[in-house]
């Protein structure tokens, strides 16, 4: 038994390291998850797994080391049972070499691709450019048509067609990008390798494309089109300024991360630009608002605006922002404020330019409000975000909102 084992791991090296890294490290995902209390999400990452933020600082090996996790043990149990039953045989006609650097690229060709969405576990990249691959090569190839029949093809493409539909209909959050993008990836080699005479000229420009993963690496290190990324800018940043800047571009990439929103009201707030401060966060609220940690800090911002004067143009901005809602808005940031308390406090006044011109004798004292940054929230794995197409109309009495920054 132990000769043959050791006969069948010289055989097939490649396969069987993934055959045995995957429910390793699914093991131990779960066994930290419990010993520290922490998520499984949270003890994938520690693990090497897919991590948005560990990707931004530089840590572009998780796109390979990340597709070793699993979301769970169904997860894992199918993607071995795929890969025990082709990685084998592929890596046999391909060699234990080119298998590898053939596993190498649909890992990177995948992870790259799922990455301009979000982070992502498993081997299916891979193991749909394993199809991709045995797809095209079996048209040339007689062994692979005695071992791939046309009814093993349209169950393949019955399984990757029915991954969309099952990530649509919301029922399992599935990376069809890496699919997809491995699909591709294996049939492209299989055609310039395996594929017509004609076909396989290309093979050396194939081979040499691969240098652009490179810069494909960088950009997905650095995706300035990504509001999350430059909310973790804003976050990492030293200085005021340098924050605002971020979570300006933040907002302006993605409106709809309302963290940002808030960070700035409260960065405005800190140098006393209340009517900005106010401006910010009402901005917020219009696109998320069923964010409850915004109504709150709303609240207390406008606890900034006292006296008729300054109501005013704390109305006037209501109006600017929400149109015919106001009156509901009103209601629920300001009407909730107990004035009688603030009746003895003398607080500076709000111009209209936004600019605070402080009372030297006034006596301030300012309502408390969060400390600031709202940080980024790490992203869940496996998960794909839905971003809906047209956003819900304002709502200042929804319930809170949903988790910040989640992929959907």
């Amino acid at each position: 038994m132990l000769s043959r084992t050791i006969g069948m791991l010289r055989e097939f090296p490649v396969t069987w390291m993934m055959l045995f890294a995957c429910p390793l490290l699914w093991m131990l995902d779960v066994a930290i998850s419990s010993e520290l209390g922490v998520s499984y999400e949270d003890a994938c990452v520690l693990l090497g797994g897919p991590d948005d933020l560990a990707l931004w600082a530089g840590e572009w090996w998780r796109i390979f080391t990340g597709a070793m996790h699993h979301g769970g043990l169904i997860h894992l149990l199918l993607n071995l049972f795929f890969l025990g039953a082709i990685g084998r045989v592929l890596e046999q006609r391909l060699g234990s070499f080119q298998y590898l650097m053939f596993c190498l690229g649909a890992l990177a060709v995948s992870g790259v691709a799922q990455s301009f969405r979000a982070p992502a576990v498993g081997l299916s990249g891979m193991l749909f450019a394993q199809f991709g691959l045995i797809w095209i090569w079996r048209r040339t190839d007689p062994f692979w048509q005695t071992q791939i029949s046309n009814e093993m093809v349209l169950i393949g493409f019955v399984w990757f067609g029915g991954c969309f539909v099952v990530d649509g209909l919301g029922i399992v959050s599935i990376g069809n990008t890496a699919h997809t993008a491995g699909l591709i990836y294996g049939c492209i080699v299989g055609a310039t390798r395996f594929g017509s005479p004609r076909a396989r000229l290309w093979w050396p420009v194939f081979l040499s494309s691969h240098v652009f993963l490179i810069p494909c690496f960088y950009v997905v290190m650095h995706p300035v089109w990504s509001g999350r990324y430059h909310w973790r800018l804003g976050d990492l940043a030293k200085n005021s300024v340098e924050k605002m800047h971020h979570y300006e571009n933040a907002v302006r990439c993605d409106p709809n991360l309302d963290g940002p929103w808030r960070n700035l009201a409260l960065l405005h707030q800190k140098e006393r630009d209340y009517l900005q401060a106010w401006q910010s966060i009402l901005k917020g609220l219009h696109c998320r608002p069923a964010s409850q940690e915004s109504i709150e800090l709303a609240r207390e911002i406008a606890r900034f605006f006292v006296g008729p004067q300054n109501r005013a143009i704390a109305r006037a901005q209501l109006d600017k922002v929400f149109g015919v809602q106001s009156d509901a808005w009103e209601e629920v940031l300001f009407n909730q404020i107990a004035l009688e308390e603030l009746a003895p406090l003398t607080l500076p006044q709000v111009k209209p330019s936004g600019k605070i011109v402080p009372d030297p004798d006034a006596r301030i004292e300012e309502p408390a409000l969060p400390e600031l940054p709202t940080i980024l929230p790490r992203r869940a794995l496996d998960e794909i975000p839905r971003t809906p197409s047209k956003l819900p109309a304002p709502d200042p009495n929804a319930p809170g909102g949903a988790e910040e920054g989640r992929a959907a």
